[in-house]
């Protein structure tokens, strides 16, 4: 059987975590997914304004850090677990946030790390009238959390700007309480005219369209999605 080729970027990408300790590593399978998708951004030349929500032990932060040059990165995580510690990584979580500013000591001014829920730090960047080029979220997974995420981030993405959810077709064994897919379904179904769905895998990738003006064909697909999700709730 032949072996499968490894993407082009891969060394460089592995260079950029030489010397740095993880106990994890939940975010290099998206890189090549990134890569793509987010390359109109790396294009505009502009240092970005980048907000994560769930960063742990600051992997997927690095990868934004190095991907986009002179960028910086704002970092909300309660770094303790919450409902997604993860049970075999539990006796790392005293570590977890000692761990994460170690990783990300080589960026000075470059990192704003807000140790908080993602709710309270999201509500405070929207009375600072923060405003971002690319939200990653990424932190507690159940329906619920990543609804309300959404909702507290979407105003904080500029026109243009790039959204990336995390395992939109994760936890599919899990009840859909606690899984995300349904929020994000019911999410993009109601923003059918702000959003261009750019990829949809096991995460979902979407740019903001400030008028609508640009069409995109999976928003029939995503209102039906939500629709679907609605009826089989009320079913069982």
């Amino acid at each position: 059987m032949p072996r499968k080729s490894q993407h082009p970027m891969s060394a460089t990408w592995t260079a950029w975590y030489s010397g740095k300790e993880f106990s994890s590593n939940w975010a290099s399978g998206n890189f090549p997914v990134w890569n793509a998708s987010l390359a109109d951004l790396r294009g505009l030349g502009n240092p970005l304004n980048i907000l994560e929500i769930g960063s742990w032990e600051g992997r997927s932060a690095i990868f934004f850090l190095e991907y986009f040059l002179d960028s910086s990165i704002t970092c909300i995580d309660t770094f303790d677990g919450g409902q997604d510690d993860y049970g075999h990584n539990a006796a790392d979580l005293p570590v977890i946030e000692r761990r994460f500013e170690a990783n990300l000591s080589l960026y000075p001014g470059r990192v704003r790390k807000l140790t908080s829920t993602s709710t309270k730090a999201l509500a405070g960047l929207g009375e600072e009238g923060a405003q971002f080029d690319l939200i990653y979220i990424d932190g507690g997974h159940d329906r619920d959390t990543v609804h309300v995420d959404s909702l507290l981030a979407w105003p904080l993405l500029k026109d243009g700007g790039i959204a990336i959810w995390d395992d939109y077709e994760g936890g599919r064994s899990d009840t859909i309480e606690r899984r995300p897919e349904e929020a994000i379904n019911l999410f993009v179904a109601s923003r059918r005219g702000q959003i261009e769905i750019l990829h949809r895998n096991y995460q979902l990738i979407a740019r903001k369209v400030s008028d609508g003006s640009r069409k995109t064909g999976m928003r029939s697909y995503m209102a039906e999605m939500a629709l679907r999700s609605l009826r089989l709730r009320r079913v069982g």
